[in-house]
């Protein structure tokens, strides 16, 4: 639990923390910066999303009410996401260093009508935020606030060995305030040497490659049915070859092939890899270079978001159902919507979908019209339109 990790004996665990003790900051936690940092960070003031409101009479709370009420299920957090009811915080290595992340603490309070449903997002671009666990249900409390279970990083792979260049950022989404009264907050620390908030890591030099290689850019990009990789170096010494590897959230990674080094050269040099086998969702990947003598060094983890768009997403209607083709899919569980021109809901319903899946028939009988289809996955709308003659 938390109170263990906030103990003043476990502090070399923490590479930044809030404490929201001293100075009181009554209402203006977003106007602080961490109270321990490590020298080698880069980190921001914790930020609200605009759908979140505050009232400067309030002690210590980062949210008073929303623009959006929302409900206190699970089955309510879109609308979190959509209306931008978070607070959020970054991170990135200053120059010539890199971080990895193991844990983050957590402490919360909030009024009757505060948020009830929590959920803690990462990105490292952004834009595109991946969830770090299931949201959290827990209805609130006043006092000083609740610790709760410590959340391990570890095991994702996009927040390990994060250079300078990459900022990493969280945001906590909260689902279930009222657009009036509820707060929501970061519980209060019961003295100075306390934490409210913390993330755990180590903070690393980067150490000079030890291969006869430059690597100037590494990056990929999702096209209809896959992932195009590129690399350039500016110069090489004895590279033999490149190996592709593919990440999957828990850091294990695999070989998906290898491409020919140009042994010796002093002039820029352009590489390409296509993976036709991508997931949907974040494919993380990385380079393993490697030298004639069997030496070899690895690039940054980068991460492509590859996912069902408009050109590999289609549906028909037949007499008595709604057929939708799908191209590159994951295992997941998708909630599928169909709505009239009007927005009305005719049908709902979550379904799990198997990696690979290609078609998914669903039962129902329309008439003609015009008609909207729409897939979430993991909070992710996709939508396509569909006419029945």
């Amino acid at each position: 639990m938390l109170g263990t990790f906030f103990n003043a004996g476990m502090a070399k665990a923490q590479i930044l923390a809030w404490q929201f003790y001293d100075p009181a900051t009554t209402g203006k936690e977003t106007t602080i910066g961490a109270n321990i940092i490590s020298p080698n960070l880069n980190a921001s003031e914790l930020k609200r999303g605009e759908g979140l409101n505050t009232n400067p009479g309030l002690g210590k709370s980062f949210a008073w009410g929303a623009d959006v009420s929302s409900s206190k299920t699970l089955s309510d957090t879109t609308k979190a996401i959509d209306n931008d009811l978070y607070v959020e915080f970054s991170i990135s290595a200053k120059t010539g260093y890199k971080f990895s992340l193991s844990t983050l603490d957590y402490k919360l309070r909030a009024s009757a009508g505060g948020a009830g449903i929590w959920y803690w997002k990462y990105s490292v671009d952004g834009t595109i935020f991946n969830k770090v666990t299931d949201p959290l249900v827990w209805t609130g409390g006043g006092g000083t606030g609740t610790d709760h279970p410590q959340i391990s990083l570890s095991s994702i792979a996009a927040l390990q060995n994060v250079e300078e260049g990459t900022t990493v950022y969280f945001r906590l989404y909260v689902a279930g305030s009222n657009t009036g009264t509820g707060s929501s907050a970061f519980g209060q620390s019961n003295a100075i040497d306390q934490r409210g908030l913390a993330i755990g890591g180590i903070v690393e030099e980067i150490e000079e490659n030890p291969l006869p290689i430059k690597l100037s850019s590494f990056s990929g990009k999702a096209s209809l049915n896959s992932v195009k990789l590129n690399w350039e170096t500016q110069s090489e010494e004895n590279n033999s070859h490149f190996e592709i590897l593919k990440l999957n959230e828990l850091g294990k990674s695999v070989v998906l092939g290898t491409v020919s080094g140009s042994g010796n050269s002093s002039t820029l040099k352009t590489y390409t890899y296509e993976d036709y086998s991508p997931t949907s969702g974040n494919n993380y990947y990385q380079l393993r270079q490697i030298d004639y003598n069997g030496e070899s060094t690895l690039s940054k983890i980068i991460s492509i978001k590859f996912g069902l768009g408009k050109s590999n997403f289609e549906v028909a209607a037949l007499d008595d159902k709604v057929v939708l083709y799908l191209k590159g899919t994951s295992s997941s569980k998708t909630i599928v919507s169909i709505n009239n021109i009007e927005g009305k809901s005719l049908y709902k319903r979550s379904i799990a979908i198997s990696a690979n899946q290609d078609k998914l028939e669903l039962p129902i009988e329309l008439k003609s019209g015009v008609y909207v289809v729409v897939l979430n996955i993991d909070g992710q709308n996709f939508a396509k339109k569909l006419v029945k003659p």
